[in-house]
């Protein structure tokens, strides 16, 4: 890979990759600050404002988000995961069936839909998804939706919890991956309905969630844009007193507040949606994995905000200093289950 800079968010990197990772030899690596820049860049799905790319072989990008719709379901993702196979093996299909009619250059269709098919090992990729999902101890049923599994396991429902939150109160939220703490946070939030039980929220209540997840932002909005489209939501619901503006919390810089969102890193975004949810002044602020992204000085200021904050505050964490940090908070701890 060539010299390749991003003049929005990154200074030039360069670096070489390996065409593979077989007989011992390792991926590339980039400077952590521009981590999302470069396998971006790298994946196609960036281009680069100067430099250039060029690739050898078969490429896979594990992206740190993952977009669903509402009613997609495991079989989905499974199709779009496998979908090179299976658009190889319908071409392979309507090439045979050309052939056995003679159809003119039927015969040269047939060798390439089959060579194609071949090198995909096309007839064996369904397979090889259900022996990964196995082995990671993901969720096998193609007709479960995505949207009722974990950010571990995409949202999901391990036990039943019962929760009871007012106004001051701290809690902090443990458990191992998949044990249900995001899907916890998204009923609290009412953004998922529960499967069992009910949920009781005042109706003034402000509840805001940072989730692992960003929202579903236009990607050609610009950080304030986006920031401000948020305050005009807010005071539709009714204002409740003064909200600082975006450049006024100080957790995005200049340049980045003028960034279109799509172009923005992981970390600039999760300072983004943060923003939003100071903005909301809530009367209950959930944050989840709030260590993700951010770096160690925000988290440490964020992490005295919350020891402070008037509001209602839980917390979902693996980070060991954050634990140690709210260690004299109540502490509700989901336990972890290897059954789907």
């Amino acid at each position: 890979m060539q010299r390749i800079c991003n003049k929005v968010r990154h200074p030039p990197v360069r670096t070489t990759a390996p065409r593979g990772t077989r007989g011992g030899a390792r991926p590339g690596q980039f400077p952590r600050s521009a981590r999302g820049l470069s396998v971006d860049v790298l994946a196609g799905t960036l281009t680069p404002d100067a430099g250039a790319v060029s690739r050898t072989g078969t490429l896979a990008l594990v992206e740190q988000t993952l977009r669903i719709e509402d009613e997609h379901t495991v079989g989905d993702l499974v199709k779009e995961a496998v979908g090179d196979s299976l658009t190889a093996l319908d071409l392979l299909e309507s090439a045979t069936e050309a052939l056995a009619q003679g159809e003119p250059g039927a015969e040269d269709a047939y060798a390439q839909a089959l060579e194609v098919a071949t090198a995909l090992d096309a007839w064996d990729a369904e397979r090889r998804v259900d022996v990964a999902l196995e082995g990671l101890g993901a969720c096998t049923d193609r007709d479960r939706r995505l949207a009722t599994l974990s950010v571990g396991q995409r949202y999901r429902v391990r036990q039943p919890v019962e929760v009871t939150i007012s106004g001051g109160d701290r809690l902090l939220l443990t458990g191992p991956n998949g044990a249900g703490k995001s899907t916890l946070l998204n009923v609290l939030a009412g953004q998922l309905r529960p499967t069992g039980g009910s949920l009781h929220v005042h109706h003034d209540a402000r509840v805001a969630l940072l989730s692992q997840e960003v929202p579903a932002w236009n990607p050609e909005h610009t950080a304030d844009r986006a920031y401000q489209a948020h305050l005009d939501r807010l005071h539709s619901r009714g204002p409740k007193g003064h909200v600082p503006s975006l450049n006024g919390l100080g957790l995005l810089d200049a340049i980045t507040l003028r960034t279109p969102v799509g172009r923005m890193s992981q970390g600039q975004q999760r300072r983004l949606h943060l923003a939003m949810c100071l903005a909301e002044q809530p009367d209950l602020l959930m944050l989840d994995e709030p260590t993700n992204h951010l770096s160690v000085s925000l988290v440490d200021e964020l992490t005295q905000a919350l020891t402070t904050t008037a509001c209602a505050v839980v917390v979902a964490t693996h980070d060991r200093q954050m634990l140690g940090d709210l260690a004299d908070w109540p502490r509700l701890e989901l336990a972890g289950s290897k059954q789907e």
